[in-house]
């Protein structure tokens, strides 16, 4: 058996695999095909590991969620940009209207609220790209200071991910 005709044999158990057919009935037909039991269980073995090694890589490489895994340069990029669009959007724009056309400060409290809500989530995506980063979580201190924050944000996006 050549390399081609394995990778047939391997391609076929994959896809096999992919459409929920147990393996019993991947064997039976692959015997009926002319394949040795050998061989077969060859191919179910290359098909196993390559299925683990691409869930490995792809769970990896997908680091745009804050919520859950490893969050890459990519990912943190997009989100402090996001939430710095949803700051100007919300507050300078809505709130930041609504307060010069109307006396009071009734706007405060909801000003307060929207920032807690968005230190929140930015504090999360720099938890996430620290542990992305394998940066020692002291470090998540400078997220507090005024100033060195932002240079702190431009740091982690320069580091590369240590996943």
């Amino acid at each position: 058996m050549d390399n081609s005709q394995f990778a047939q044999l391997v391609e076929f158990i994959k896809q096999s695999m992919n459409q929920k057919l147990d393996e019993q009935t991947i064997r039976n037909s692959l015997l009926q095909r002319g394949w040795s039991p050998e061989a077969i269980s060859q191919g179910f073995q290359a098909a196993n590991s390559n299925a683990q090694g691409t869930t490995t890589v792809l769970s990896k490489k997908s680091g745009l969620n804050v919520f859950n895994g490893p969050l890459n340069r990519v990912g943190f990029l997009i989100w402090t940009v996001f939430l710095a669009i949803i700051v100007v959007v919300i507050f300078d724009l809505i709130i930041s209207t609504g307060k010069s056309t109307h006396k009071g400060n009734y706007w405060e409290p909801f000003r307060y609220a929207y920032d807690i809500v968005f230190l929140i989530f930015l504090l999360i995506a720099y938890i996430q790209r620290i542990r992305s980063t394998k940066v020692n979580m002291w470090t998540i201190l400078l997220f507090f200071l005024p100033g060195i924050n932002a240079i702190f944000g431009l740091v982690l996006l320069v580091l590369p991910t240590k996943v």
